[in-house]
């Protein structure tokens, strides 16, 4: 998946500091900007029941101080100074554990069916978990919807892509839909990707 709303320096940051947060990278020797940070960091923003609740961590508050330094966003500006809409990335993205770094987007992961023991089975989201996803009216239920698919995901998602597709959902939702075509809407990649992934198990399995 090709990233829109992140540049490679700052998918870069945002694994550098999702990395810091995981419970393995304390048995190694840190460095770097996140050095500091740690599973107790990531416990506080799991904690956090709404994206104005993860602007007041400091885990947060170092991510966003380096993603939005200028030699790092370089011409991604659109959300410069946006606290709010890195706080959502943020807050999700903690509450995955594995970086699956296969470049799927946030809605191929929830149609790709589970394999075990070599045999696929269903999805992780259902068709109505994804409906419910895609209905969300604002922010914060987008929020706590998309924590929900992440831990039915078992923690398995692409840290870059899905903090992308983040970052697209709350342009989308901010703008609208007045001035934007149906097929060129989030909502539609979205069902194109899900339906893509979660429809190859029917035709499998007959």
């Amino acid at each position: 998946m090709k990233l829109e709303y992140l540049n490679s320096a700052q998918a870069a940051v945002l694994r550098s500091w999702w990395q810091a947060l995981q419970p393995q990278a304390e048995s190694h020797g840190k460095t770097g900007p996140f050095a500091m940070l740690g599973r107790a960091d990531r416990a506080k923003l799991r904690r956090c029941a709404e994206p104005e609740a993860v602007v007041m961590q400091p885990a947060f508050q170092r991510l966003v101080f380096l993603l939005d330094q200028e030699e790092v966003r370089k011409e991604h500006s659109r959300f410069a100074g946006d606290y709010l809409a890195y706080a959502v990335v943020a807050g999700i993205l903690s509450h995955v554990k594995t970086d699956a770094g296969d470049g799927k987007s946030f809605a191929e992961s929830m149609g790709t069916p589970f394999e075990n023991n070599g045999n696929k089975g269903k999805a992780p989201l259902s068709e109505l978990r994804f409906q419910r996803l895609q209905t969300c009216a604002n922010e914060v239920d987008f929020y706590r919807q998309a924590i929900r698919s992440v831990k039915l995901l078992r923690g398995n998602a692409d840290v870059a892509s899905t903090a992308d597709d983040l970052l697209a959902w709350v342009r989308e939702c901010r703008r609208g839909h007045a001035t934007q075509q149906p097929r060129d809407s989030l909502k539609f990649r979205w069902a194109n990707d899900y339906y893509r992934q979660a429809l190859q198990l029917t035709a499998t399995a007959k």
